[in-house]
């Protein structure tokens, strides 16, 4: 796609949001020559107006959400301000023309997510979520190694994403108010939704919800609604599905995805604080056989020379791969593997579930 680039007219970026909008998805468009970003509507989150002026950069407007939405020449909005606020501007953005890049879960419920759709298909935009844990070497992996058939049936799947994010978090952050799309289940548990359907799509459909345990208090406000850990068990059809994740470790694990199958376990793990060096890959052929470390075939040698080259961290990276793919889509090509608004309504609906099933009195 990039040997092309020159051939292509540029597609003008405006990016919504103050906060992940700058520090992760303007550096990883940046360095995709389809792709030029014009302007940035700040937010008065965390980072104050003169460190966004460093990381904006010379020659990027900052402007309002208006302002991008309502350019004329500004062909794509990236939308990353919080759940509670992306239906609207993303819909505005697409009835004035602009093709929408979202940041998940696209609206703060499954309704919203459908209005959205609904305005992409009205309108003919094109139109991506940012489910970029999709790209990220070690769901490729794990893909892959279903894919081939050599693990044989699938008995049951684990998936543990524990940070210690939440106690770094303000609690008048959004992040901490499920109103406004805050908690684990939209903010982390939505990613796992959308990487098992790829990881697994033929068999990913989660059914019999049941909470594992109930969590009590957040940072000593005793709520019994804890949105920040969640405990929950399933079934992924007939396979046995395990999922915990959590915003307050003191001492976060990381990330963890384990599948027991007929022929083994095999496990990926990416550990805190997340770089090139603390993930990696494995296969337990079982006792006969013994533990066999598949950590290179990830290609650590080309991953750490794109990171190299881009100056990008690893999920930076991945956001690149899905803009890049975005790229192909916006000029005519075809990218299968991007992530749309089908894929959003079938993860803001697991969302909807496990949150019934975890919190419903």
């Amino acid at each position: 796609m990039e040997t092309k680039s020159q051939e292509l007219p540029q597609i003008l970026v405006g990016i919504i949001g103050g906060g992940y909008g700058v520090s992760t998805l303007l550096p990883a468009i940046s360095t995709i020559n389809e792709f030029r970003v014009v302007s940035v509507a700040l937010s008065g989150n965390s980072i104050s107006r003169t460190e966004h002026k460093d990381l904006v950069g010379s020659g990027v407007l900052q402007v309002s959400a208006s302002e991008i939405i309502e350019d004329p020449l500004v062909n794509m909005v990236v939308i990353a301000s919080p759940p509670s606020t992306q239906e609207k501007f993303a819909i505005a953005a697409l009835e004035n023309g602009k093709s929408i890049f979202c940041e998940k879960p696209a609206g703060l419920d499954v309704h919203a997510t459908r209005r959205i759709h609904a305005a992409v298909n009205a309108t003919g935009g094109f139109a991506t979520i940012g489910y970029q844990f999709r790209y990220d070497p070690l769901i490729k992996w794990l893909g892959m190694k279903v894919f081939e058939g050599s693990l044989g049936k699938i008995h049951k799947v684990d998936v543990q994403w524990e940070t210690s994010g939440a106690i770094n978090t303000s609690m008048n952050s959004w992040r901490n108010d499920p109103r406004k799309g805050g908690g684990v289940l939209r903010d982390f548990a939505s990613h796992i939704f959308d990487y098992m359907s790829v990881v697994d799509p033929s068999n990913f459909k989660i059914q019999d919800i049941r909470p594992n345990r109930l969590s009590y208090g957040f940072r000593g406000n005793n709520l019994k609604n804890d949105f920040q850990d969640i405990d929950f068990q399933g079934l992924i059809g007939s396979v046995e599905f395990h999922c915990r994740v959590s915003r307050r470790i003191p001492h976060p694990l990381g990330h963890k995805i384990t599948i027991e199958a007929e022929n083994g376990i095999v496990q990926v793990v990416h550990k805190t604080p997340y770089g090139i060096n603390d993930m990696f890959a494995k296969h337990n052929l079982g006792v006969d056989h013994g533990e066999i470390d598949c950590t290179q075939e990830l290609d650590l040698e080309s991953i750490t020379s794109q990171m190299e080259k881009y100056k990008l961290d690893l999920r930076q990276l991945a956001v690149r791969n899905l803009f890049l793919d975005f790229a192909i889509l916006l000029h005519g090509g075809t990218a299968p593997n991007l992530p749309d608004f089908v894929h959003g309504i079938s993860n803001q609906m697991y969302v909807q579930e496990v949150e019934k099933a975890l919190f419903s009195k």
